[in-house]
């Protein structure tokens, strides 16, 4: 209201002077006393004072003016394969061959190609920084991209992560959805392929509180309490929330990202898959399974390399293969206990630096089905793939930039795994498919904003 009525009072000058009548009297102002005085509006409006100090609203001092960033990508991707993969999204995520489907002819079903172009992967992100309330510095970050909740909302807007950092001193405390603590934010392969070294790196997002602390020789501790939200484990729906019992997980890091750095993490989930039994009685026994990885990256002469890996029980809330099952001998119509299925995954990525506008990368991943330590009732159980042996994939892409903002890649994908005829009551092979494979070819458009 002040600066309209300032406007105005200007807007009825003349050469600089205004004359105000009253009586016989007339007041003077001159053209640099109403640049001061729109000055010195313009500095209380903004909370600033006169002399540019903070002034206070109700007794409270102002917190200082936040500062807003947006970014993400338009993206284009092309993708073939040679032979029928499980490549969910439209083909847009690459995970492995499926398993040889022989028809009455004794053909393979499955041996077929495939290809796709799609731009639901383009992203949006948006933060917000720069606010100080005492000593604690707050900021939000929100991130989505157009590949919905499953295949059947691709194009629909989805939300990857959204959370509140308070950062104090050495310490952050994170509030909202985020990666999973097995997933090192500096630990990302650079793979041309969407999915980032998925399924041999963990793909996991959900809700979760975090605190983690900085301490002296480039050490890092930090803990979460998690709950799952599009990336699940197998098994009912409300398994871990019936179990009343978050993820929890730790992770240790060393080192500067920069040169050499290195740690672990490892941690427990819970579900509790059934409430009731098959003729309407109350059960609650629970299944609680175990995880450990570690890491280890370094930079030399702008070349870049990272390895990664994991083990543990039911890795399927993290994209793996895996589950759990009914422990064998036990009744199916009480309260049964349940055996996990243990499995491992490893991937090692390497980049080199820039030459001239162009950069090359290779990645490597490997993950086993290790079966599990007791006899298991393969038919009543929730599994992913339990009858996968173990999978491989090789990687070399290249990479042409086209100024700061517009990248060109290319990657080609050797694949190959190994299926099981059958199995015994551990997962373990008895009989097994020749190693099947596919070629996959993706190539990637990428716009920065």
């Amino acid at each position: 209201m002040k600066r309209v009525l300032f406007l105005l009072f200007v807007s009825i000058t003349a050469n600089g002077f205004c004359y105000a009548q009253q009586g016989d009297s007339s007041v003077v102002v001159t053209k640099s006393e109403l640049d001061s005085l729109r000055s010195r509006i313009e500095r209380l409006e903004s909370g600033s004072g006169v002399n540019g100090s903070s002034v206070r609203k109700n007794g409270r001092k102002r917190d200082n003016k936040p500062e807003y960033k947006l970014g993400g990508w338009l993206e284009a991707r092309f993708m073939y394969n040679s032979y029928a993969s499980k490549s969910p999204r439209e083909n847009l995520m690459f995970y492995y061959p499926l398993k040889p489907d022989y028809g009455t002819d004794g053909r393979d079903i499955n041996d077929r190609g495939s290809m796709n172009f799609s731009v639901f992967s383009s992203r949006l992100s948006f933060g917000l920084g720069g606010i100080d309330v005492g000593r604690a510095k707050l900021s939000t970050y929100l991130e989505a991209d157009f590949l919905g909740s499953s295949d059947a909302f691709n194009y629909m807007l989805r939300l990857r992560q959204a959370y509140i950092d308070i950062a104090w001193s050495d310490n952050l405390f994170r509030i909202g959805q985020t990666n999973h603590l097995t997933f090192p934010e500096n630990m990302t392969p650079a793979t041309v392929t969407f999915n980032g070294g998925t399924p041999f790196a963990t793909l996991n997002r959900g809700p979760q509180i975090r605190y983690s602390r900085r301490f002296k020789h480039n050490i890092n501790l930090s803990v979460a309490a998690e709950y799952y939200s599009s990336h699940k484990s197998v098994g009912p729906e409300k398994a871990q929330i019936n179990a009343a019992v978050p993820d929890i997980h730790a992770r240790a890091e060393f080192g500067d990202p920069s040169k050499v750095m290195g740690g672990f993490a490892f941690g427990y989930k819970f579900f509790e898959p059934r409430t009731s039994d098959e003729v309407g009685n109350k059960v609650s026994r629970m299944v609680a399974a175990f995880d450990v990885n570690a890491f280890l990256a370094f930079t030399t002469g702008g070349y870049k390399f990272k390895l990664w890996g994991i083990y543990g029980q039911n890795l399927t809330p993290y994209g793996m293969i895996g589950g759990y099952g009914k422990r064998l001998g036990d009744s199916e119509y009480g309260d049964y206990r349940y055996v996990n299925i243990y499995g491992m995954s490893a991937w090692f990525d390497f980049s080199t630096p820039r030459y001239g506008d162009f950069d090359f990368g290779f990645f490597a991943g490997y993950q086993a089905n290790l079966g599990s330590t007791r006899d298991i009732d393969t038919s009543i159980g929730y599994y992913r793939d339990c009858d996968l042996r173990w999978f491989s994939r090789l990687s070399p892409r290249v990479y042409y930039y086209m100024g700061s903002r517009l990248r060109f890649g290319a990657e080609y994908s050797y694949a190959n795994a190994q299926w099981m005829k059958s199995y015994d009551s551990r997962f373990r092979p008895v009989d097994d498919y020749s190693v099947n494979e596919t070629h996959r070819l993706e190539l990637q458009a990428r716009f920065y904003f």
